[in-house]
């Protein structure tokens, strides 16, 4: 069979999905590429992560599309055949980085955030290191909340025993730190962790992050689509520090800044940045230049 990939979202960021598909369909002896609309095929898949994403309207020459993803359907899932399988990480050419999961699901149920509703309330493991790493240099996790599950010492001891640099690319949550969780992590390989604290009446987040605010080296802690930064504009970070007759004041009222002003407390330094203007996604990048020079006249003097 001459199978076809589609990858929606674009190839900023490789889509687990497609590589265990290519790696399944590869295994019974079928050819897999890159779909283009100027070819035949017997299967094209489509998948899209993010339901903002622009449908791709190609004209695919194919016996059968599929599509699936997040993007298309919450409730689609990869037959436990092929999620098994270790991913193709040469469809995009990764060399020295892998990407998985540990564990699905997650209690918390923000509002922003749509795992609740696909993968469940309750963590488990879904995985173990094995399935996609085999001693890359770095490893991308990909789990939304791995110390709310059961298995969080075993999962944490598979990522220290393997060496890479573990990257936790959804963060931590803080509210479920303990002394045990935090020595555990501690023994794997990082360069830097991330906490959010997304609800500005969530006190136990705050505490915990005064608690082991110098527990672990590179902490930062961010919002995405915080409330209190919402309620601000969009502009800036909890931890900005509200200095009179700044340009600052000019875009954010100094009232605001005072409000959200708690994360004063906290010496972590602007990692995430929202889009200020017209639109709110969620960037995860470093400010612009003048953002730059706005943050440095705010937080560092």
């Amino acid at each position: 069979m001459k199978i076809g990939l589609v990858d929606v979202d674009g190839h900023n960021f490789p889509n687990i999905a497609l590589m265990k598909i290519s790696v399944w369909h590869k295994s019974h002896g079928d050819s897999v590429q890159w779909a283009g609309s100027l070819e035949h095929y017997d299967m094209v898949y489509m998948a899209k992560v993010f339901t903002f994403t622009p449908d791709d309207v190609q004209a695919y020459q194919a016996d059968e599309i599929v599509r699936g993803g997040t993007g298309y359907d919450l409730t689609s899932r990869l037959p436990d055949e092929i999620e098994s399988y270790y991913p193709d990480y040469n469809l995009y050419s990764i060399k020295d980085t892998a990407y998985g999961y540990l564990t699905r699901g997650c209690p918390r149920q923000c509002p922003f955030c749509i795992v609740g509703q696909k993968e469940g309330v309750q963590t488990y493991k879904v995985a173990d290191l094995q399935q996609f790493w085999r001693g890359q240099k770095h490893t991308k996790l990909l789990d939304p909340n791995l110390l709310a599950c059961p298995d969080w010492e075993n999962l944490l001891g598979q990522l220290a025993d393997s060496g890479a640099w573990v990257d936790f690319t959804q963060g931590i949550d803080i509210r479920l730190m303990t002394d045990e969780k935090a020595a555990a992590i501690n023994k794997v390989k990082y360069i830097r962790l991330h906490f959010a604290w997304d609800n500005f009446a969530d006190t136990v987040s705050l505490e915990k992050l005064k608690e082991y605010k110098t527990a672990f080296k590179g902490m930062k802690q961010y919002c995405r689509y915080c409330s209190n930064c919402m309620d601000a504009g969009d502009i800036y970070y909890c931890d900005a520090k509200a200095i009179p007759n700044t340009s600052i004041n000019a875009i954010l009222p100094i009232e605001k800044l005072k409000r959200v002003n708690k994360c004063k407390d906290f010496c972590f330094c602007a990692v995430d940045v929202l889009d200020p203007i017209g639109n709110r996604r969620y960037k995860p990048r470093r400010p612009s230049v003048l953002k730059r020079k706005m943050l440095e006249e705010t937080l560092f003097k």
